[in-house]
C-alpha cells in the first residue's frame, strides 16, 4: 500500500460478507480491494481492482458499512431484471411429478451505508464475468443475465464469493413427459441469504406444457441462522410487485 493509507487496518486476507464499522480498514476480495479511509467526520471509499470506484461518505454516529451478496442484474449496469440459468444437462420430468433440486446462480456484491432507519447503496462489484443472451423472439422476447450450470441432487461445491446456490422445487403439472433445458426468473422478487459457508436463494416453477411454465422466486433460506441480504431494488423506493415468470417460449 502506498504512504496515502498508512494506518489502514487489514481485517483479513480474503473477506466475505458483514458489517464493518466506520474507520480505516483494507479489505480484499482476491484481485478487488477496498480502502475504508476515515478522517475528520468522512469516509473514503475507494475500490480498486479490474476498474476503480472513490466516493466520499458525510456519516452519523450510528453508521455502519454492510457487504452482502445481491442480486445479479447490476453490471455492468442495470439492463433486466431477468436471468437465465442453462443447465448442462437437461432434466426430463414424468408427469405429475414434483422434484427439488440445486443449481447455482452468480453473485454480484453490493456495498451499503446503513444507520439505524434507512440504507443506502455505496457501490457493486463482482468478481464474475458478465453476460446477457434474448429468451424468446427479438419481437417480444426478454433479455436475460445468462448463466450456465448444473443441476444436482445434492448441494454442490461453490467459491461463495462467485456463486450462489438455488433451492428449485419443480413441478411437472402437466400430463406429458417434460425436458428442462432452462428457467428463466425474475428477480424482482428474488431473496439473497448468505452465512460463512454458503450464499443461497430459492425459486420453484410449475410447468404446464411441454413448452409453458410459471417461475418465481421463493423467499426461504438454504438452512437456519441464515442472514438476509439487503437488495439493490429496495433503493429505488418503489413498491415490488411480486409477478411470476411465464416462460412461454420454451423450457
Amino acid at each position: 500500500m502506498s504512504n496515502t493509507y498508512e494506518g489502514v487496518a487489514k481485517l483479513g486476507k480474503r473477506f466475505f460478507y458483514g458489517r464493518v464499522d466506520i474507520g480505516s480498514n483494507y479489505l480484499e476480495f482476491e484481485d478487488v480491494k477496498i480502502i475504508l479511509h476515515e478522517h475528520s467526520g468522512l469516509l473514503k471509499y475507494l475500490r480498486e481492482g479490474k476498474s476503480r470506484t472513490e466516493k466520499y461518505v458525510a456519516y452519523s454516529p450510528d453508521t455502519h458499512i454492510l457487504i452482502n451478496p445481491v442480486e445479479p442484474i447490476n453490471l455492468p449496469k442495470p439492463l433486466t431484471d431477468f436471468i437465465l440459468l442453462e443447465f448442462t444437462e437437461p432434466i426430463i420430468i414424468a408427469p405429475s411429478t414434483t422434484i427439488i433440486t440445486y443449481s447455482t446462480f452468480p453473485i454480484e456484491i453490493g456495498v451499503f451505508v446503513v444507520d439505524r432507519k434507512n440504507t443506502e447503496l455505496l457501490d457493486v462489484f463482482s468478481l464474475v464475468s458478465q453476460k446477457y443472451t434474448l429468451y424468446g423472439t427479438p419481437r417480444s422476447g426478454v433479455v436475460c443475465r445468462y448463466w450456465r450450470t448444473r443441476i444436482t441432487t445434492g448441494l454442490p461445491e461453490v467459491d461463495m464469493l462467485r456463486e450462489g446456490v438455488v433451492k428449485l422445487k419443480i413441478a411437472n403439472n402437466s400430463e406429458y413427459w417434460v425436458t428442462v433445458s432452462n428457467l428463466v426468473l425474475n428477480t424482482s422478487n428474488m431473496i439473497i441469504y448468505y452465512d460463512d459457508k454458503y450464499v443461497s436463494t430459492s425459486a420453484q416453477a410449475h410447468i404446464y406444457s411441454q413448452t409453458f411454465a410459471e417461475t418465481s422466486f421463493v423467499d426461504e433460506p438454504l438452512r437456519e441462522g441464515m442472514s438476509k441480504s439487503l437488495t439493490t431494488r429496495a433503493q429505488n423506493r418503489l413498491p415490488v410487485i411480486k409477478e411470476k415468470f411465464v416462460m412461454e417460449w420454451g423450457l
